[in-house]
């Protein structure tokens, strides 16, 4: 009966070994056991595919020599802190194996073993992150993008908060267009900034954004920071930032545009008056020839009666 029950303990953990193995050899997260010295002593399938090397030609081989030239120093910090402290350390390093399309690889470890032992090992956890960090690269290039765009727009741009109605950002131009500080602009809501100085009309637009999504204006007339009047053209709309609604003015001096146009109305109208009076002017010529044409009719007929 002993031997029975010793037999089906056995078999017990026997299969408890199985499937903690199975576990630890499929997990998603590739698990390694390092020596102080960064030397890989244990590791995981997951581990294996991530360095691209069977199980047997990575044991007592160093993980540094995976590891870029730019990021391996890091590694070998997070190591020095993992096999001297009690805490758990994170790292993210960049993989070796294809210097044109790089692999980024989230580190976590912590010590095993006593303290000040010798033999002390860092247990790691090793994440692939390289979809996360081309996403972050892909962000952070549009928001370059963006930001350049941003500044050297040629049209004054506002980003409110569409909640609020509190400005987050304005661009230089704007700043240079109406004389105003960028810190005049932030934090304010839009009829706060003296420039817009119709206090009702700009709650109004905003209310209007918020209803709408969208507004336009052709001539809407705002004021410098010295006084001196402008008109623009008010284009604004309502997007999605993070799942936050913000307003984008976008904000254009149409003053010398208008003027010119101004002046080309007068033109035309001055034209159109000339031609009415030169039109006048001719009708009553011909209104006098016709009627000395009249008058010299009967004396042309007799003397050609005459003269017959």
């Amino acid at each position: 009966m002993q031997n029975e029950e010793l037999m089906q303990a056995r078999a017990g953990i026997e299969m408890s070994l199985e499937k903690y193995s199975d576990l630890y050899d499929f997990a998603p997260v590739g698990y390694f056991t390092l020596t102080d010295e960064g030397i890989i002593r244990e590791v995981n399938l997951t581990g294996t595919a991530l360095l691209v090397e069977d199980r047997s030609r990575l044991i007592n081989r160093r993980f540094g020599l995976f590891l870029s030239d730019e990021t391996r120093p890091a590694f070998f910090a997070f190591l020095k802190k993992v096999c001297e402290g009690n805490t758990k350390e994170k790292c993210e390093v960049a993989l070796t194996r294809n210097k044109d399309n790089p692999r980024y690889i989230h580190l976590e470890g912590r010590a095993w073993g006593a303290d000040n032992s010798m033999d002390r090992l860092c247990l790691m956890a090793v994440l692939d992150i390289t979809n996360q960090k081309q996403t972050e690269e892909a962000l952070k290039s549009s928001e370059t993008r963006y930001r350049r765009l941003f500044e050297t727009a040629q049209d004054g741009i506002l980003i409110l908060d569409a909640d609020t109605g509190q400005i987050s950002d304005v661009n230089l131009f704007l700043v240079e267009m109406l004389g105003y500080s960028h810190e005049d602009f932030l934090g304010k809501k839009l009829w706060e900034i003296v420039a817009f100085k119709d206090i009702e009309a700009s709650k109004a637009i905003f209310l209007e954004l918020q209803r709408k999504g969208y507004v336009r204006y052709e001539d809407l007339p705002l004021e410098t920071k010295n006084g001196h009047p402008i008109d623009v053209e008010f284009v604004s709309n309502v997007y999605l930032v993070n799942h936050h609604k913000v307003i984008q003015c976008n904000i254009r001096d149409i003053t010398e545009r208008k003027r010119l146009g101004e002046a080309l109305q007068r033109a035309h109208n001055e034209l159109e008056r000339r031609v009415e009076e030169r039109t006048v002017e001719l009708r009553t010529a011909l209104s006098e020839i016709n009627t000395l044409k009249e008058r010299l009719r009967p004396r042309i007929f007799t003397s050609v009666t005459r003269a017959k």
